[in-house]
């Protein structure tokens, strides 16, 4: 055996066969019956039914453990050695005199094959994620030996220059062929790779040796003995690259069993064309294929030449020549051969799964700092669970925020709120740079009111068709400057024949969300049934090409039921076992349950004097527990057949349902409780076709809203006394949630209606919060129709502001504010009045002069106004 010095063991596999004759070579047996030797057979020839010479009982016990580690057997023959037998003449067994890259070539696949048997890998260092991947940092991993020669003296070198200093990887390639300028890593050549590549072929019956005279000189060459080996590297080749479907063909890869036998077609075949022997795999090709086989050899090494995999430009490969392309075209392969390189892609990463550096991992790495995000979901549901906790623990185990210098924030866009799970460990962690335009948990609103998050709210019809137009990436400095975000990761419950995504329990802004990002990585809930058919997806267009949505009834179908996506900006497809992190719907109570009689109470004497048909208009319902107390008293109401324009179900709805009385219901995102969910799945054939969900910009459509008529009933914080309502912000600059969706329908509504408890509890005080006051603006009193609390309901219709005023206190205030805010009223409308300014009388002085007791005393019960 070849070797620079001293003696190294060749590991050569064993024969399968349970006794020591070798497979395919019999004892011969003479006349007399008696057995002679067997056949001697070459050394080489022992990886395969060759002879065996002896056992390590340790070699069997590790080779076993090596395997399971590895995910298979390694292969008969190295990278190294596949590439050289390509580039070697058949019968002169030498190498072209003029061929000068095979020597980095060879360098090149030896920390490749290290690395696939995992002795080597990238430093993980964070401050080196965004370097090329020639320029990361590579460290000794595992330091036993391959039972490869040259493969062990070059991991030997690299362990030994780690113990003082890790090098990159172009670094290794021009240490290990010689190309330096430091004497002192002189040392590091491997010396007479090709000389010792040819003689372990020999030793392994691939290759013979011969002396050859050239005139001047004898030389050893290595004509090829075993020709079945070469021929099978070639074919391996070929089939690789004039394939034209999405399935890696068999007869393209190594034997069953082999480790990661697709990642190494994938090295062989970029390996040889960087070693300029591609040409001698296709000597049977004629001009046309061996110019579309070199042009798939460019694409594939275009993909697999950048981390991840697959997310190289496909258009703009810097080889890719006018001529192949027309070639190409003319071959009729354009858009197969793209499908068959992803296909290799998705192959490679499949084999990949489950290592430290692949799929969550991978993405955490590539993430940059400011990059725009976008999540499917919406209130609480149909979110992604598994990447984003995967991100968090990457940076949290690596402690990136810690340093300045690595610290990760991002620009987060959502339809709606998401899990607190995921969101609020993000807010925990500093991860958020921006929210928009909806969020619900404790420690994002803690992050926002801190000061540590820039959050901005927005009518949810309005946020999507504003992230399309780039509103919200004007600042964003890196990417696609044609796309608002950098990222999608989308949750799925099911990925059609066609490559659409089959969303989950809400649609929200995803439809836009996944149109606006460079790159997306989906999720496929397991957990959770396939819920094809319950969608009803629309494609967002930019104006002047915007179209109507013809809808005149909720059970109306405008769009598809998937969401169209584009393959080619598909980086990861990642499975998530997680269900949806709703818990319990918030329980009805006394005031609620009031509330609701006083609304229904309304509602039929509607009906009775004509205003609304006896089925109603479609509905609209809020979340919380006034909302459920409505639907519920709704259940078992004197309405019949009624319908549901809204933006969030609840398990009140599966009762209204149930009952028979709602006949059809359509929103944009389905919030049941875990046993709500589980009465939804086990019922699906009864709710399937009476049930639809949207994109939020049409759920929230106000031109629907409008054309349908509908009834929108909302929950606010607090109401004024000439109904203003507040939505968002407590005492003035504490951001709760954000606006929501509700202006979306009371500006557009026929009936606008409020409803709220008269006064909440505080720490020292049973009704120290009053939710009438003088003074508060979120939404206008012109979108407001009724306002209705425990105490009453308030009907707003043609009524001006100082009519306004008396019949909301009398009607709906807590009896321990109504003199309080009479009192108010009276001097205000006094005070303006006398100065000629009395539409909407208010006292400056006083206006919020119940918030500020409330700061200052914890109760908004003032002792007197001035």
């Amino acid at each position: 055996m070849s070797s620079s010095g001293g003696l190294s063991r060749r590991r050569v596999a064993q024969s399968t066969d349970d006794d020591d004759q070798p497979k395919g070579t019999p004892s011969q047996t003479s006349s007399n019956g008696a057995s002679t030797p067997p056949m001697a057979l070459h050394a080489g020839s022992a990886f395969e039914g060759g002879s065996k010479i002896a056992y390590d009982p340790r070699d069997l016990v590790q080779d076993a453990t090596d395997e399971a580690r590895m995910g298979g057997k390694m292969p008969k023959l190295t990278i190294m050695e596949e590439v050289l037998l390509l580039g070697l003449k058949d019968k002169q067994g030498y190498l072209s005199f003029w061929n000068d890259n095979i020597s980095y070539a060879l360098r090149g696949c030896i920390l490749i094959e290290l690395a696939l048997r995992r002795r080597i890998a990238l430093v993980k260092d964070p401050n080196r994620r965004r370097l090329p991947t020639t320029e990361r940092l590579v460290e000794v991993i595992d330091d036993r030996q391959t039972g490869e020669t040259i493969l062990d003296e070059a991991l030997k070198l690299m362990k030994m220059q780690q113990d003082t200093e890790k090098l990159a990887v172009s670094n290794w390639i021009d240490l290990l062929s010689g190309e330096t300028w430091n004497v002192m890593k002189i040392g590091f050549q491997l010396k007479q790779v090709r000389e010792r590549l040819a003689k372990g072929l020999v030793d392994k019956g691939v290759l013979r040796t011969e002396k050859r005279n050239f005139l001047l000189f004898d030389m050893a060459t290595h004509p090829v003995a075993d020709v079945r080996t070469k021929e099978s590297i070639i074919n391996r080749i070929v089939s690789l690259l004039t394939c034209t479907t999405s399935a890696v063909p068999a007869s393209a890869l190594d034997a069953e069993g082999v480790q990661c036998r697709t990642t190494r077609a994938v090295c062989l075949a970029c390996a040889a064309y960087t070693a300029s022997v591609l040409d001698n795999a296709f000597g049977r090709l004629d001009y046309e294929a061996r110019e579309a086989a070199f042009q798939r050899c460019d694409e594939i090494l275009g993909e697999f030449m950048v981390w991840p995999f697959g997310s190289g430009s496909w258009d703009s490969a810097p080889s890719t020549s006018r001529r192949r392309q027309q070639t190409r075209i003319a071959m009729g392969s354009e858009n197969s051969g793209r499908e068959s390189v992803l296909g290799l892609v998705q192959e490679v990463k499949r084999e990949m799964i489950g290592e430290e550096d692949v799929g969550y991992e991978l993405v955490s790495g590539v993430l940059e700092n400011d990059d725009y995000i976008g999540w499917s979901g919406f209130t609480g549901v149909g979110y992604p669970k598994s990447v984003p906790t995967a991100i968090a623990d990457h940076i949290e185990q690596n402690n990136l925020q810690a340093n300045p210098s690595t610290k990760k924030k991002f620009n987060l866009f959502v339809g709606a709120s998401v899990g607190p799970e995921v969101e609020d460990r993000w807010a925990r962690l500093d991860m958020i740079a921006r929210r928009y335009p909806h969020q619900v948990g404790k420690d994002i609103a803690r992050g926002i009111n801190a000061g540590r998050i820039n959050f901005a709210d927005k009518h949810l019809s309005m946020f999507p068709q504003d992230l399309t137009y780039g509103y919200y990436s004007l600042r964003k400095t890196h990417g696609d400057p044609k796309k608002p975000l950098n990222w999608a990761i989308i949750e799925a419950t099911a990925i059609t024949e066609d490559g659409h995504i089959i969303p989950g329990a809400s649609v929200g802004a995803t439809p836009e969300i996944v149109q606006s990002a460079e790159k997306i990585i989906i999720e496929v809930n397991t957990t959770i049934p396939n819920l094809e058919g319950l969608h009803d997806i629309n494609h967002s267009f930019v104006p002047p090409n915007r179209q109507p949505y013809v809808v005149t009834h909720p059970q109306d179908r405008i769009g598809q039921t998937a969401i169209p996506i584009d393959p080619d900006r598909v980086v990861a497809l990642i499975e998530s076992t997680q269900p949806d992190n709703t818990g319990k719907n918030a329980p009805e109570n006394d005031d609620s349950r009031a509330i609701a009689r006083h609304l229904i109470e309304f509602l039929s004497e509607e009906v009775e004097v004509g205003r609304l048909p006896k089925s109603l208009l479609p509905l609209q319902s809020g979340i919380g527990n006034v909302a459920n107390s409505i639907i519920g008293g709704l259940a078992q109401g004197p309405f019949e057949k009624v319908q549901v324009w809204t933006e969030v179900l609840q398990d009140t709805f599966l009762r209204f349902f149930d009952s028979g009385k709602l006949a059809f219901a359509t929103a944009t995102s389905i919030r049941f409780s875990p046993e709500g969910f589980d009465h939804f799945y086990k019922n699906w054939a009864t709710y399937k076709d009476r049930l639809l969900l949207r994109s939020q910009q049409v759920a929230n459509s106000p031109e629907i809203i409008r054309r349908l008529g509908v009834i929108a009933m909302n929950t606010p914080l607090e109401v004024d006394i000439y109904g203003h309502a507040n939505s968002t912000c407590a005492l003035g600059s504490r951001m709760l949630n954000g606006l929501g969706g509700s202006a979306d329908f009371l500006r557009n509504a026929k009936l606008s209606i409020m409803h709220t408890p008269s006064s909440r509890p505080t720490k020292t005080d049973p009704t120290g919060s009053s939710d009438i006051a003088p003074l508060f603006i979120d939404f206008l009193e012109h979108d407001l129709d009724i306002i209705v609390t425990e105490q009453g309901l308030a009907d707003l219709r043609g009524l001006a502001p100082r009519e306004r005023a008396p019949v909301i206190i009398e009607k709906c205030a807590h009896p321990d504010y109504k003199d309080m805010l009479r009192e108010y009223y009276d001097r205000a409308l006094h005070e303006c009045l006398a100065r000629g300014m009395g539409h909407e009388p208010h006292m400056l002085r006083n206006a919020l002069k119940m918030h500020v007791n409330f700061l200052e005393k914890g109760t908004m019960k003032v002792d007197k106004w001035d």
